[in-house]
Parts: C-alpha cells; structure tokens; sequence
C-alpha cells in the first residue's frame, strides 16, 4: 500500500486500538478539538458503538475532507463543529467524557506571541466531565516551547505532566501509536525524501492521559 492508502487503513481499521488502549467506554462522548483531516475522529467513531464524537475545526479546507469521509464511510456518530481560530471549546460545561488535544499544546497567539495551551487547560476543564479524561498527543514540539512569560525553555515530559496537573488533571498513563498527521501533508517534507515518503516517514509519539479530580 502506498502512503495514501494506509493513512486510509490506520483511520479506518488501525487506529480504532487507541481508545481500545484507553479502555474508553463504547458509549463515550468524545471531542477531538483542532481535528484538522479528521484520522482521530474517524478512528474513534470506528470504536464507540452508541456513543458521538465533535470533530472541532475551523479551517474550511480540512471541514470539507471530513464531510467527504463522513458521507463515504457512511459514518453517523460524528458531529462537525465549524469553530474560529479562538481557544474556546463550543460545547457545554461538564459535557464530554473525552478531550482530545492531539498536536495542539505546543503553539502561540498570533497576537500577544504567548502560549495558548494554558487557556487550553482551563477549557478542558471546563468542557469535561468529573473523572473525564484529558488526552494529549504532545509529539516532537513540545520539547521547545513558551512559558506563561514568553521565553522558550526546554520541556521534558515531567515538566509537561506537571503544570497540566496543577489545572485540575492528574495522570493517568502514556500509551504508544500516535501519529502526526500533520507531517503527511508537510511540503516541507515531501520534498526531503523527494516526493515518495511513505507511511513509516511520519513521525510517531506517546499519548498522555489525564483524569479530571479537580483544581488544586
């Protein structure tokens, strides 16, 4: 199979043992915030049975992929939320079983230049439900990002699961079989391994899963 058609296979077969993993029950309400193609989303519908999933978006372009996805796999247990650029979670307070933050934590506001994942933390808990959990793909990026001040440090994963802690969450486990979506779609990358890259050339990482038990 090429590149196109296992990224098909791991959304649609594959990436199903991720919630499996996460012993998510079947019944689940699940929002993928920042969804973008929407491989996480498509994946979890594939696992919950009577449970729904709000794929969060605001770029029009990747909107149109899921829908597509959606009409062809026949998929009805996925929401589409059009959302802006703005850090907060359409949904209702104490709402959802399951936050995904997948490649999100690591970017800044455009504006003030400072990091957005600390209002990101607020929104999760916010949107979900006591002993919800927070999950969080971090990937490569996050090892060099802001503090609440604007300076770039270093960041291991203990100084991550640290101040996300200290916003109501406490970890839970990591789990393996992330995949940077984002990276299959890098120009940038297609052009260094000459426009052949393969499934195996996307970067991979841990998941980190948190449960909401309440600020600190």
């Amino acid at each position: 199979m090429n590149i196109h058609e296992k990224l098909t296979d791991w959304e649609n077969k594959q990436g199903k043992k991720l919630f499996k993993k996460m012993n998510i029950s079947e019944n689940a309400i699940i929002a993928d915030f920042g969804c973008g193609y929407g491989e996480y989303s498509i994946s979890a519908s594939k696992y919950i049975k009577s449970g729904k999933i709000y794929a969060i978006e605001y770029d029009k372009n990747a909107i149109k992929i899921v829908k597509n996805k959606i009409e062809n796999y026949g998929i009805n247990n996925i929401e589409i939320i059009i959302n802006g650029k703005e850090l907060k979670i359409p949904l209702e307070n104490n709402f959802v079983d399951v936050l995904l933050y997948y490649d999100m934590i690591h970017g800044n506001n455009l504006q003030t230049k400072l990091p957005v994942r600390f209002d990101m933390y607020i929104e999760a808990y916010r949107v979900i439900k006591n002993n919800g959990i927070l999950s969080i793909a971090p990937f490569s990026e996050c090892n060099n990002m802001k503090d609440k001040n604007g300076k770039y440090k270093k960041y291991t994963k203990e100084k991550i699961i640290e101040e996300i802690q200290e916003y109501g969450f406490s970890y839970i486990n990591e789990i393996d079989g992330a995949i940077h979506f984002e990276k299959s779609r890098s120009p940038h990358l297609w052009k260094k391994y000459n426009n052949n890259m393969q499934f195996e050339d996307i970067e991979t990482g841990p998941i980190w899963n948190f449960i909401k038990v309440g600020k600190k």
